[in-house]
């Protein structure tokens, strides 16, 4: 009775790894395919048509499954998920961008977006260190 108890702890340990190291494995595969993404983006000069705000999210390890609530003059305007780049048209003049994840808000940031050209803004974590653990 005993020594099939330690079989059975045993083996279910051995398989709780491995399907550990699987999850991670497939995580690890679209992490990856998703920092590429965000790197073709972010090495394009002017990602996206002209007046248009472009607004690029990093792949950060923290809020990675979460979306963003993209603010444009104090109205919530769209979702951004990790690694995505998305266009907002905008019109001449001067603007307050924030974004938004649960209870945490950026600081408002204030931009003048001139007409014909594309205002690109990258967003994310601040905190991707030992503070996200």
């Amino acid at each position: 009775m005993n020594s099939a108890l330690d079989l059975l702890w045993t083996w279910g340990l051995v398989l709780m790894l491995i399907a550990g190291w699987y999850v991670f494995w497939l995580f690890g595969r679209h992490l990856l395919r998703t920092l590429e993404t965000v790197k073709a983006i972010a090495s394009m000069p002017s990602a996206g048509p002209s007046d248009t705000l472009t607004l690029v999210r990093a792949v950060d390890a923290t809020n990675f499954l979460r979306k963003f609530s993209v603010f444009i003059d104090d109205v919530k305007v769209a979702y951004i998920g990790a690694g995505e780049a998305r266009h907002f048209p905008l019109s001449q003049g001067v603007h307050r961008l924030a974004v938004k994840v649960d209870f945490c808000k950026s600081r408002e940031l204030t931009v003048e977006k001139l007409p014909g050209k594309n205002l690109r803004i990258n967003c994310g974590s601040t905190y991707n260190d030992w503070r996200c653990l």
